[in-house]
């Protein structure tokens, strides 16, 4: 009598039955069900008698990277307007985008980006998101802006008829963090 071989294949995933009716033929079976994350998998063989022993094996299936997190956003540089965010470990590049348009493309691990593009004391909206080769991650936003350079200080009159010293006065601005004072 001649042995009875494999008629087909039992594939199972995390204790459940993905499909029982796998051909003998075939030596590999995708599993586009699957969540992202790890999985555990067994593979039996079958004949009218009964299942083989399973062969077990983990594995996982990848997804886009992470939503980046520990964003921010300068708003107090004078030269330009700075980002920073923490690595998602799942990404290969970085986007950085400006109101919607890109301006960088970044290597994994790059985590920084310096707009010195941008005008004085306009608001924009920058975003960060990860691809890898399984697509888009989500992106982070939030907005920037670059700090004005004050406006001249106007109306200026220092006081001739004090005896213990010269009053200046002046207009106050709005926004202003300090006021430097020179004599001569």
């Amino acid at each position: 009598d001649a042995p009875l071989f494999a008629t087909s294949y039992v594939i199972v995933r995390d204790g459940s039955t993905l499909d029982n009716s796998i051909s003998p033929g075939l030596q590999m079976y995708v599993d586009s069900t699957a969540s992202v994350g790890p999985h555990l998998y067994q593979i039996n063989a079958g004949n009218v008698c009964t299942l083989s022993q399973p062969d077990t094996t983990s594995g996982e299936r990848l997804g886009p990277p992470e939503l980046p997190t520990g964003f921010t956003v300068s708003v107090d540089s004078c030269n330009g307007i700075h980002l920073r965010w923490n690595d998602t470990a799942t990404e290969d590049f970085f986007v950085v985008l400006r109101d919607g348009i890109s301006q960088d493309t970044l290597v994994s691990g790059n985590t920084e980006f310096d707009d010195l593009t941008v005008d004085a004391g306009v608001d924009y909206n920058y975003c960060v998101y990860g691809i890898n080769e399984c697509g888009d991650g989500p992106d982070v936003c939030a907005n920037g802006m670059r700090a004005e350079t004050p406006p001249q200080v106007l109306g200026l009159t220092v006081t001739t008829d004090l005896c213990d010293g010269a009053l200046l006065v002046w207009q106050d601005l709005d926004g202003e963090l300090f006021y430097h004072i020179y004599r001569d």
